[in-house]
């Protein structure tokens, strides 16, 4: 199982670490995930699984610098938070005596919902008259505004929020038949006010990020007191979930190097859809993609406005509701001879039965 591509880590003094596999007990998973259905990531799924939550992904780094060892610390500063339903789960982290960094993590079949927007994208396409029940809406921001909740009332940012790192888990417990919604991939998860860069993805990156990091640094001290007054706020997860939110509702990409996103904008682009009518999605929409973080949604009132729609599930799935059989996209599973660090966690007469790789395909025929 190969590293994370070369430039992907590029520090130096990488950490000590020891040989043969080696557990970092020490180390609570609570909470790491990485994108689960792009086919240039060292991604394996193993089962049976030794925990409660089904099948575990195992993922790889190359410790070429303190990539890994970050992670590791990520992971570390979560230990005593607990787990959280919605952000995704770890389990172990060991390494092995090819020097590399594994991390178990728990697997999320119904993979990222980035892909679940390509996939509903093209089902409207083909089906305009089939849409996804507005349940699901409120199901994803009820879920969400929990995550960013427990995260920002433990002085913690993501700085990553987008649709590639939210995650569905089609055998949730929901009791409407709706995937669970995790946020994942903690990479760049740090202490609010952290100042070690901007790392937000290019196109989902919060304007006040963007006016800082194209700033003349000749003038070092109004650089640094701009740099301190916006970098790893929680008003930047907020931007990112509007951002992720908006390329739910309008089963597109949110790319904002190339469209300014204005409150017309986004008005304009409700107006004679069913969301106008929902007061409460209007405004996360509007109020979370404000340009300034001063007028942007605080995390307290997101929860406020999402508290709810809890009750609006319910009555949705009374009055009939339901989630589709061909919600989610296919996923395939394909059998592969496990890798030294697989065989770790599956003993040799499961190995060949249960051991897999796995690739999706973001429509199955038998899905459409």
């Amino acid at each position: 199982m190969p590293g994370l591509p070369t430039g992907e880590w590029n520090e130096t003094n990488p950490p000590e670490t020891p040989s043969g596999d080696e557990p970092l007990r020490g180390v609570a998973m609570n909470p790491l995930s990485q994108r689960l259905t792009g086919s240039r990531l060292p991604v394996v799924a193993s089962a049976p699984s030794l925990s409660q939550h089904g099948f575990e992904v195992i993922h790889n780094f190359d410790p070429s610098g303190q990539g890994a060892a970050k992670e590791v610390v990520a992971l570390q500063t979560l230990q005593g938070l607990g787990r959280h339903p919605n952000i995704v789960g770890g389990i172990e982290c060991f390494w092995t005596d090819r020097l590399t960094c594994n991390i178990v993590l728990e697997f999320c079949d119904g993979g990222d919902l980035g892909d679940f927007i390509t996939h509903w994208a093209t089902l409207r396409r083909r089906r305009p008259a089939q849409q996804l029940p507005m349940m699901f809406y409120l199901h994803f921001i009820v879920s969400m505004a929990d995550a960013l909740d427990f995260l920002h009332r433990h002085r913690l940012v993501h700085r990553d929020v987008k649709p590639d790192n939210v995650f569905l888990r089609t055998s949730g417990s929901s009791p409407y038949g709706l995937p669970d919604i995790v946020l994942g991939d903690v990479g760049f998860l740090c202490p609010e006010g952290s100042q070690d860069g901007f790392p937000n993805t290019p196109g989902y990156c919060p304007p006040e990020i963007g006016h800082v990091s194209d700033m003349d640094q000749s003038n070092r001290a109004e650089y640094l007191a701009a740099r301190d007054r916006v970098s790893s706020k929680p008003a930047g997860d907020i931007y990112c979930f509007g951002a992720t939110l908006y390329s739910l509702v309008r089963l597109c990409t949110f790319n904002n190097l190339h469209r300014d996103y204005t409150q017309e904008l986004i008005r304009d682009n409700l107006e004679g859809t069913r969301f106008n009518a929902w007061f409460a999605i209007k405004r996360i929409l509007l109020d979370s993609l404000q340009a300034d973080p001063a007028d942007r949604l605080t995390t307290e009132s997101l929860v406020t406005l999402a508290s709810p729609m809890v009750d609006a599930i319910v009555a949705e799935y009374q009055s009939g509701a339901r989630m589709p059989d061909n919600a989610c996209p296919f996923i395939e599973f394909n059998a592969a001879r496990p890798t030294p660090a697989e065989s770790r966690f599956s003993g040799d007469s499961a190995q060949s039965e249960y051991s897999v790789r796995f690739s999706t395909g973001a429509f199955g025929d038998d899905r459409l």
